[in-house]
């Protein structure tokens, strides 16, 4: 591509820790035509304060509208051919927009996604999350393996770029909805017919919960949000039917208990031999507290989504 003006949308709410890091990382971008969009959602942690000291970056201020909003104040304020999204607790690479635009190999393709990693200076808890969320890429389609441009179903609001006319058109993310409001505005992208695009070169830094509550909490808002999708636009990806694996196991346990064990045990199995080949024996044992409360935390989340409403 030519040379575009690309709108880089941060949204940032008590960010305090992370902040400077992604705009530092922002404005270190080896690409010198875009603008940056930082939006902060009713921080009370001098989030906004911190960056007084950055010329150039147009900061949105709000009492806390949520995530969806934010981001859709900042589309509306881009002036950009696109927009690029990354969260305050990222720190992206210094190719990341050129990696991005690499994707948009035809007309249709309407959003480009990258790789997540976990920066140096992480904790070694927030590492193994990113492992297992790496490990699970292949049910959830969160992070990726492979080493080529491709199309996907999905690519996380913490690395992707979308062409901002589209967006404008379907009236970007759905309000209320966080998490899970990018794997919404995916879906109704490829049911209109455009095309996702991924390119592993295209990196980010992410930084993860740092406790197992934060964990666990960031698990079932996950399987709630993932809930009320199934309950607005049906089955659509992989993950979801993992709750109703789970319902068939208890009516077989009910029925036979034997069979359910050989059922499970299998599943399992499987699981572990999938997630092996990820991670490897050593990580796979030191982990497994955090799959057995992530596989809990999510399936509970998710029944609770069933039900829920719209809301950040």
């Amino acid at each position: 591509m030519s040379n575009p003006l690309v709108s880089v949308i941060v949204t940032a709410k008590n960010a305090l820790p992370t902040i400077k890091k992604c705009i530092d990382s922002i404005l270190s971008l080896k690409y010198d035509n875009y603008e940056v969009i930082v939006i902060d959602d009713g921080s009370s942690d001098g989030t906004a304060e911190s960056l007084n000291n950055y010329p150039g970056i147009k900061i949105l201020t709000t009492k806390g509208v949520g995530p969806s909003r934010a981001r859709n104040m900042g589309i509306g304020q881009a002036k950009g051919e696109f927009v690029a999204f990354t969260d305050a607790d990222c720190t992206v690479d210094a190719a990341w927009i050129s990696e991005l635009l690499k994707g948009f190999t035809d007309k249709d393709v309407v959003c480009v996604g990258g790789s997540q990693k976990s920066p140096d200076d992480e904790t070694e808890f927030g590492k193994q999350v990113n492992d297992i969320f790496a490990s699970l890429g292949f049910i959830a389609d969160y992070m990726k393996s492979g080493n080529n441009i491709r199309q996907t179903a999905h690519n996380p609001s913490c690395n992707a770029i979308y062409r901002r006319e589209i967006l404008v058109e379907t009236g970007g993310f759905l309000a209320g909805l966080w998490p899970g409001e990018d794997v919404e505005l995916d879906h109704r992208l490829r049911k209109t017919g455009y095309k996702l695009m991924y390119n592993p070169l295209a990196v980010v830094y992410h930084y993860r919960p740092k406790s197992l509550l934060r964990y666990s909490m960031m698990m079932f808002r996950y399987g709630a949000a993932q809930g009320f999708l199934v309950r607005r636009h049906g089955f659509f990806r992989l993950i979801h039917l993992v709750p109703a694996l789970l319902l068939l196991f208890i009516i077989l346990a009910v029925c036979n208990i034997q069979v359910a064990f050989l059922a499970l045990l299998t599943a399992f199995l499987l699981l572990l031999f999938r997630v092996f080949l990820t991670m490897g024996l050593r990580h796979l044992l030191s982990s497994a507290k955090l799959f057995a409360v992530a596989f809990l935390c999510w399936n509970a989340g998710f029944i609770c989504g069933l039900f829920r409403k719209t809301r950040d």
